[in-house]
């Protein structure tokens, strides 16, 4: 068998993907590790819990608006208007605490687990073995 045809590579594929899956999964835990001990080294995450919710930062859930991350606030329940935080670790922290707080709306629910549900069959699929 040819080492590119489409059969050897499933096969390999197959026998290889419980230690990707793994190593892959190591290495997601790895950063994400090391991301939230820098937050926490730099004083980031000490400045961005520092904050109020609903008065310094929050979700903008305006209608007509598009991106869903936190916006820093005016005044309670006050979005500034086009402002944006201008680090990116503050920004996903200050979303992240914002949707702890509030949840998802049934809107949002439906618009992130619509997309799942209509993902086609994998490309990958395990071949089936002869037997002998």
């Amino acid at each position: 068998m040819r080492d590119d045809s489409p059969v050897f590579q499933a096969r390999a594929i197959t026998r290889l993907s419980p230690v990707l899956a793994f190593q892959s999964g190591v290495r997601v835990w790895l950063s994400w590790l090391r991301w939230s001990n820098d937050l926490r080294r730099y004083g980031l995450l000490e400045h961005c819990l520092a904050k109020r919710h609903h008065v310094d930062f929050g979700v903008d859930r305006r209608t007509g608006k598009r991106r869903r991350v936190a916006v820093p606030f005016r005044s309670n329940d006050t979005p500034a208007e086009r402002a944006e935080f201008a680090q990116p670790d503050t920004l996903i922290v200050y979303s992240h605490l914002a949707y702890y707080n509030d949840g998802l709306t049934r809107d949002e629910l439906l618009q992130v687990s619509t997309p799942t549900t209509s993902l086609p069959k994998p490309y990958i699929q395990t071949p089936s073995l002869p037997t002998p």
